[in-house]
């Protein structure tokens, strides 16, 4: 019997993964970005829940646990999400990878990247200007890529041997996606510019 597909056309549950990337040294956020409470949860585990009301099989990749979720520990903390990647063997064929410093983050983003892929490795964001590495989706053969090339230093070295395929602001809105919901908070005014942008349009995921 065939497995039932997700909503939207996307990739069969038991053909992708959601990897949530903990590790980050929170240095500009003076805290730690997992456990900052966004409406009483946890950013990282809100991000964590979302992806797994969607049916995406969650991994949390990072040197914190979240409650709830299979956790694989960072082999050297404070590395770089690369390094930590280079550790990680994919579970499904497309797999999506992302930061738990997106306070607005909803599921529907995971959803749009990967049926963005085509004929691409990676489906990667770009939010004023800025490629959003760790909140995209990329095919399992990325990984191979990876492990192959255990010299690689920086996420974008990595991007520049894969087919990457760019999908730009106004590209995800034609998707139905808020840039806002794939912004990053990297320091305490940032996130309280994207929240209270929330409360004013009535828009948290």
């Amino acid at each position: 019997q065939a497995r039932p597909k997700t909503p939207g056309g996307g990739p069969e549950w038991n053909e992708r993964q959601a990897v949530i990337r903990t590790g980050g040294a929170s240095r500009r956020m003076a805290a730690d970005k997992a456990n900052i409470e966004v409406r009483g949860v946890p950013m990282g585990l809100r991000i964590a829940r979302e992806l797994s009301a969607a049916d995406w099989p969650v991994l949390v990749l990072g040197n914190q646990p979240l409650e709830e979720f299979p956790f694989q520990a960072d082999a050297e903390q404070h590395q770089g999400p690369l390094a930590a990647l280079r550790e990680f063997a994919p579970e499904g064929k497309i797999v999506f990878v992302v930061s738990c410093d997106i306070p607005l983050f909803r599921s529907s983003v995971a959803e749009a990247l990967s049926q963005s892929l085509l004929e691409a490795d990676a489906a990667v964001p770009v939010i004023g200007g800025r490629p959003q590495y760790l909140c995209s989706a990329y095919r399992s053969t990325c990984f191979e890529v990876r492990r192959a090339n255990p010299g690689l230093q920086r996420m974008e070295e990595w991007l520049g041997l894969l087919k990457a395929r760019w999908i730009d602001e106004a590209r995800l809105r034609e998707l139905g996606i808020d840039p806002d919901w794939a912004r990053g908070a990297n320091t305490p005014e940032q996130l309280r510019a994207l929240l209270e942008k929330a409360d004013a349009t009535q828009d948290l995921g």
